[in-house]
């Protein structure tokens, strides 16, 4: 294959597979476009989600221009041999993948999605399903123009395989978040009580499951044990800040920026993700590099890492109990808290964004070049492969 650019849709800026996408674009020998359909939303901005550069990628904001047909009829006409990775197909940028399809008699497409959601209540969780016509029907049109599907997750690789897509064309994927440096101060853990656990993310009971967290801790005891949670926003925020100032082994640790949250985490002993339907966490990401383990459900997405690294425990979402007996064996056994550290110490390289990008970039040669017979592995999954 003759080296071409490659086009990346976006309905915003990247930050969660920001690290993999700007190591693929330092990397790439053509030149690499991030084109958003949308700016950076107000809430991210307060917590630097658009720190940062993007590599060598050149970043395309959409909604600033007068005439966005104009600008995307041009673009094409100079891009139409290039690679075009979109981010899923029922997106606000799913509207220049048709486009695209319409104007390009054989298109290079690269689709990268996470699994639909399906969290809420009994009738929303009902009408998610219903929905899931559509990801078939559109699964049946689309694979004649797609050339490779990278699902994030394990449990995505299988929906989307069900969806439609031909077992060929379906690649695990994960989100890589940028860090400071490829190179890891790995931290090392000591038995000391009490021991801190550490809840990051948005306060939201819904789908981050922080109303389980907080059943969970109301029913531990609280000598021996502490929770910080952190976060500056969510539809429970004013409830969850309350409840942490109720409890004398909580506390709220304001908000952090999203460049300091792998750090920052290095102070702790465990890091807990209750998520009760998460595409993708990337919070064991920081933590793994953190070399602190994780306590995380089983839909969470990420719980890939968890499997694969030995770094925590994987546990059924949405059950207070289950979280509640998994805290309890890390203060029955609290050498879980180093053997886990260790773990992912280990494991980190697996997923920094030089692995990944090679990864990726190795799927890309895979399926356009035609020399290439060995298909990749993701190396984050390669402890499940054995």
């Amino acid at each position: 294959m003759s080296i071409k650019n490659l086009i990346f849709w976006f309905d915003h800026p990247p930050r969660v597979s920001k690290g993999i996408f700007n190591a693929v674009s330092e990397k790439w020998n053509g030149k690499t476009y991030y084109v958003c359909v949308n700016d950076t939303r107000d809430e991210r901005k307060k917590i630097n989600w658009d720190e940062g550069g993007y590599g060598k990628a050149e970043i395309i904001i959409l909604s600033t221009m007068s005439n966005k047909n104009v600008f995307f009829d041009e673009f094409l006409n100079a891009h139409i041999d290039d690679i075009h990775i979109f981010n899923g197909y029922k997106s606000q940028s799913s509207l220049y993948l048709n486009k695209i399809i319409d104007a390009v008699r054989k298109p290079k497409i690269i689709i990268w999605s996470e699994r639909p959601n399906l969290y809420g209540g009994f009738i929303e969780k009902m009408v998610r399903k219903i929905g899931l016509i559509l990801y078939f029907k559109d699964a049946i049109r689309l694979r004649k123009y797609v050339s490779a599907y990278f699902a994030v997750s394990a449990k995505g690789v299988n929906m989307f395989k069900k969806f439609g897509w031909p077992n060929d064309k379906v690649f695990p994927f994960l989100y890589v978040p940028p860090i400071n440096s490829e190179i890891l101060k790995q931290s090392k853990k000591e038995i000391k009580f009490p021991i801190k656990m550490l809840y990051v993310g948005r306060f939201d009971a819904k789908a981050k499951g922080v109303d389980i967290l907080m059943r969970a801790m109301d029913k531990l005891p609280k000598d021996n044990l502490s929770l910080e949670v952190v976060g500056g926003y969510g539809k429970i925020k004013d409830e969850v800040i309350d409840w942490a100032k109720s409890k004398s082994n909580v506390s709220f640790g304001g908000s952090w920026p999203s460049s300091e949250v792998c750090e920052r985490m290095k102070e702790y002993d465990i890091c807990i993700i209750p998520s009760k339907y998460d595409g993708w966490n990337v919070n064991p990401n920081d933590a793994i590099r953190a070399g602190t383990g994780i306590i995380i459900t089983d839909n969470s997405g990420s719980d890939d890492l968890i499997r694969s690294s030995n770094s925590g425990i994987v546990i059924k979402s949405n059950s207070v109990n289950a979280l509640v007996d998994a805290i309890k064996l890390v203060m029955k056994e609290p050498n879980l808290i180093i053997k886990w550290s260790e773990n992912a110490n280990k494991y980190a390289n697996k997923i920094s964004p030089n692995c990944a990008s090679d990864y990726f970039i190795a799927v890309l040669q895979y399926v356009f070049e035609k020399n290439v017979k060995e298909r990749p592995k993701a190396p984050w999954l390669i402890n499940l492969y054995e």
